[in-house]
This record gives structure tokens, sequence and C-alpha cells, in this order.
């Protein structure tokens, strides 16, 4: 599984940081090897590109 960080990551484990920042709980069958945090900074990666934006959403983009 692949979740935004949404904030700075200062815990080991990534279902602590889930855990901590937005009362996620882990599944019983999974480890931390099943979750992966985006770092922050990947927002900014996206927002510059407003045109591949609107054309891979099309007339669902809403660019405010």
């Amino acid at each position: 599984m692949l979740v935004d960080a949404e904030a700075p990551v200062r815990i080991n484990s990534p279902w602590e940081h889930l855990k901590a920042r937005d009362n996620w709980d882990k599944p019983a069958v999974v480890d931390d090897h099943n979750c992966h945090l985006i770092v922050q900074t990947m927002e900014a990666w996206f927002i510059p590109d407003i045109a591949t934006l609107k054309k891979f959403y099309g007339q669902d983009f809403k660019e405010n």
C-alpha cells in the first residue's frame, strides 16, 4: 500500500506513523513491508504541471 505521509515522518514504522497521524489501525495480516509512505514534498511534483492534470482529468479537473 502506498500512502501519502501528510507530515514529516519521525517514527520508524509506517504503521506507527499512520496510527499517530490519522488513527489508522494496522490490519493483523500485514507488516511494515506492506505499507510505504510517500514523502511530504511529493505533491509539489504534481501541482506545477496544470496542463497535464487538465489533460488527464478532462472536464472533471477543478483548477481552483
